[in-house]
């Protein structure tokens, strides 16, 4: 029974070739380097993808308090803004942005393992969040529950610690080195 191999130099050409079984496919330098590619190109994606998430979360509401005599719903983009004072009253998840900011800084650099403890951590600051009871609004103190905003928001730090942990920091030198080889 004859064996055969699909070969796939690109997309345009695929084709099966017949295999005997004296022969092996090679696995070559290229082909890794390749891999290597293909698996930062699907990093960059996801880190896109933490980022969409990010800023999806600043125009959706990420809290509900019941200030003011009503449901009041707190944006992204405003708890962004006010989040430091929360400091003042023992509220530290908007720390979280801050690890996640580093985290993004860190992710195509040569320390990757800085990059996804930064986005570990800030999912784990962040869940800090679900732990309050009250929230300071004006003078008083605020029952409030988190809703959709803040769950994209925590979403994208774990999307973040994904890419982080995809992405390959030895692809530029692999590369370097297989192309003045071939030179």
């Amino acid at each position: 029974m004859a064996r055969y191999i699909l070969h796939s130099p690109g997309l345009a050409s695929r084709r099966w070739l017949p295999v005997s079984s004296d022969v092996r496919p090679q696995n070559d330098e290229r082909h890794s380097i390749r891999m290597v590619l293909t698996r930062n190109t699907a990093a960059w994606r996801i880190l896109a993808l933490s980022l969409a998430l990010y800023i999806a979360s600043l125009v959706l509401p990420v809290y509900q308090t019941a200030a003011f005599g009503g449901l009041k719903s707190i944006y992204g983009f405003e708890a962004l803004l006010a989040g430091p004072l929360g400091f003042i009253v023992g509220h530290f998840s908007w720390a979280a942005n801050l690890l996640l900011w580093a985290s993004w800084a860190k992710v195509s650099g040569e320390d990757r393992g800085a990059a996804l403890l930064l986005a570990c951590l800030a999912v784990v600051v962040a869940l800090q969040f679900l732990m309050g009871k009250t929230i300071s609004a004006g003078y008083d103190a605020v029952p409030y529950r988190p809703v959709v905003g803040y769950y994209v928001w925590l979403a994208s730090m774990g999307v973040a610690a994904i890419a982080a942990r995809l992405f390959d920091t030895h692809a530029k030198a692999s590369g370097t080195n297989a192309a003045s080889r071939e030179a």
